[in-house]
């Protein structure tokens, strides 16, 4: 998150607070971000945040919070969702939304061991401590091999 206003957060768990206490590992599908997160939390005892495993929890909670997007994709059909143009796809995502959503739920872990959080919404924006972020940026090439 860059330095200034918390954004916000649809479907808050808790008030805002300090940064949680985490290793960010953003990237695009494909980059590895799993693997590396899972083989750090096994070897140096770290909790893991998994963010796809949150997907639709954040989305029920944007529907819950009554955010346009999350609306509006709900009204699509199945037809319009594969036909929409991908500009409107990515505005219906809640990408930039779920970056502040993982933070939050991250924050709302409470006291524990270092967090290791993984996810594409990662990215430089959501990220309350950029000095403790890494982001894997796979070739095309091996980004296209491991999504076949």
């Amino acid at each position: 998150m860059s330095q200034g206003k918390e954004p916000a957060v649809p479907g808050r768990k808790g008030p805002p607070g300090p940064a949680p206490r985490a290793a960010w590992i953003g990237g695009p599908p494909g980059a590895g971000k799993t693997t590396l997160a899972r083989a750090l939390a096994h070897r140096r005892g770290l909790r893991l945040y998994r963010s796809d495993n949150l997907t639709w929890e954040h989305r029920d909670r944007a529907l819950a919070a009554g955010h346009p997007a999350a609306t509006r994709w709900e009204a699509l059909t199945p037809a319009d969702r594969w036909s929409a143009p991908p500009a409107a796809l990515l505005a219906m995502s809640l990408h930039a939304e779920r970056g502040a959503m993982i933070a939050d739920d991250v924050r709302a872990l409470g006291p524990g061991p270092l967090t290791v959080v993984e996810g594409t919404p990662v990215t430089p924006d959501t990220v309350p401590d950029p000095g403790r972020a890494v982001w894997l940026m796979p070739s095309p090439e091996l980004q296209r091999r491991r999504l076949a």
